[in-house]
C-alpha cells in the first residue's frame, strides 16, 4: 500500500459524504443506482475494508457491485468478468 492510499480513500469518503449532504434522498438514491462498484479480495493497494465503506455509504446493492476473489488491484484475467458485469449494469 503506498503512503498516500489511506489519505486518498479518506478524501473519496469525504467528498462522497459531502455530495451525500447536498442532496436529496431521492436523488442520492438515483445517483447511487448508477455507481458500479467493482473490487478484488486480493486487491494489496486499495483494503477490501475501503471497497465495504464506500459500499455502505453509496447504499448500493448487490446488483451494483462486483466482488472478485483474485485479479489483485489490476484486475488481471478479469477482463471478461468485468465486461459482461459493466453492459449487464448499463442495460437498465
Amino acid at each position: 500500500m503506498g503512503p498516500d492510499s489511506n489519505t486518498n480513500c479518506a478524501i473519496v469518503i469525504c467528498h462522497s459524504e459531502k455530495i451525500k449532504s447536498t442532496l436529496s434522498q431521492d436523488d442520492w438514491k438515483k445517483f447511487s443506482k448508477r455507481v458500479l462498484l467493482i473490487h478484488s479480495r486480493n486487491d494489496n493497494v486499495i483494503p477490501f475494508l475501503n471497497f465495504e465503506e464506500n459500499k455502505s455509504l453509496l447504499e448500493l446493492s448487490e446488483e451494483n457491485v462486483l466482488v472478485l476473489r483474485k485479479g489483485g488491484h489490476m484486475q488481471k484475467k478479469n477482463e471478461l468478468a468485468i465486461v459482461g458485469a459493466v453492459l449487464n449494469f448499463f442495460k437498465f
